[in-house]
């Protein structure tokens, strides 16, 4: 078994011999259909007759355009320092010796050829130019509880992705908010920027939740497994618990608003996750000695000692002080007094009341004779 395994790590060697199956084959040039030797109705198909010929003749320029190439770096294959011949030969990975002219294009002259006809040809298309700038001026993205990007399902498109350790985004943004997509997610971040455009982060399909319960792991070290490439291969998968607490970069996937920034989003984040390495406390630690003097009872430490307030405002302040004395002498409910708090009533002195049906409709028809005889 060790040697299969050290038989998956031998590098194939590669030769000119491996990849020339048939002289000839290489760059080979299909047959074309010629519009003279097909029978079919000319009148009826006209739109088809105009495509092929408008094909034809765009094919026949390109055809003649890189035959001429060759036939110009076949001349001077000898010549590396020649801008075309390098261009090429190493630029394009054309294999010259391999390819065959045909008859038709071996009288091309090549006295004409340039280095740029080589190159792409720019399109004459108007670029429009999207979000692009590098500014971070005046641009904050927080994490946000009461908004998230609208999904249908996991199938949504993304905008980017990541690699990031999970530990890593559980250190710099706290618990993770829970998933919405199934069992395809374990936990999801959503953010908000300064344009109120809305982000979500969440991982996918890292886990045991998605792909099951592992097996034993004599069954992922078989040979066959292992000759195959890496993204390919069956293997173990983390639970969700071992997997929030993990050191090792996994996929990441990002979804916005349709008009979101997208660019300057991801140099945020990776700025955050850059201060992350460098940060000694967690998430929680940091929150806490900034905001434990300004959060209440039911959000703070739970092992401190709360005070419960019982003076409500309403019982302590009136409308009068806030009206003046004109306004006190017109007020017109009287004298303005303070609101008693209610008192509970002692439940010890209640006493159970039972009744039938029989009854209530008793009752119901000495009401409905008493409203008669009042009328």
């Amino acid at each position: 078994m060790l040697q299969e395994f050290e038989y998956c790590f031998v590098p194939e060697v590669v030769s000119m011999h491996n990849l020339e199956r048939e002289r000839g084959d290489y760059m080979k040039r299909q047959p074309r259909v010629k519009i003279d030797q097909v029978s079919y109705n000319f009148e009826q198909y006209s739109r088809y007759s105009n495509m092929l010929a408008s094909a034809t003749r765009k094919d026949e320029i390109e055809s003649k355009n890189f035959y001429k190439i060759v036939k110009y770096v076949k001349k001077n294959i000898d010549n590396p320092k020649d801008q075309l011949v390098h261009e090429f030969t190493k630029g394009k990975g054309y294999v010259p010796e391999l390819i065959e002219i045909p008859e038709e294009f071996e009288d091309l002259p090549i006295s004409d050829v340039k280095p740029k006809d080589l190159q792409r040809k720019r399109s004459n298309r108007k670029l429009i130019k999207t979000h692009k700038s590098k500014d971070m001026t005046n641009y904050d993205v927080w994490r946000c509880h009461d908004r998230a990007v609208f999904i249908g399902d996991y199938k949504h498109p993304n905008v980017c992705k990541f690699w990031v350790a999970p530990a890593d985004m559980w250190k710099m943004f706290g618990i993770p908010d829970k998933a919405t997509l199934g069992i395809v997610s374990t936990g999801e971040y959503n953010f908000e920027d300064n344009n109120l455009d809305c982000f979500k982060i969440y991982d996918y399909k890292q886990t045991d939740l998605y792909h099951g319960l592992n097996r034993k792991p004599e069954y992922y070290t078989t040979p066959k497994n292992l000759r195959r490439p890496f993204h390919k291969r069956k293997r173990a998968w983390p639970t969700v618990e071992a997997f929030w607490q993990g050191t090792e970069p996994t996929l990441w996937k990002v979804t916005a608003d349709e008009y979101a920034d997208v660019p300057r989003f991801k140099r945020w984040f990776r700025a955050q996750m850059e201060t992350a390495a460098t940060l000694e406390k967690s998430f929680e630690e940091r929150v806490l000695e900034k905001y434990a003097g300004k959060i209440d009872i039911a959000t703070g430490h739970y092992d401190e000692k709360g005070v419960i307030n019982t003076k409500m405002a309403a019982h302590k302040l009136d409308c009068s002080q806030f009206m003046t004395k004109e306004e006190l002498k017109e007020y017109p409910h009287g004298p303005v007094a303070l609101c008693v708090p209610p008192k509970m009533f002692d439940l010890s002195k209640g006493r159970r009341v039972t009744t039938t049906k029989e009854e209530l409709n008793l009752k119901e028809q000495e009401e409905l004779a008493r409203l008669e005889e009042a009328v």
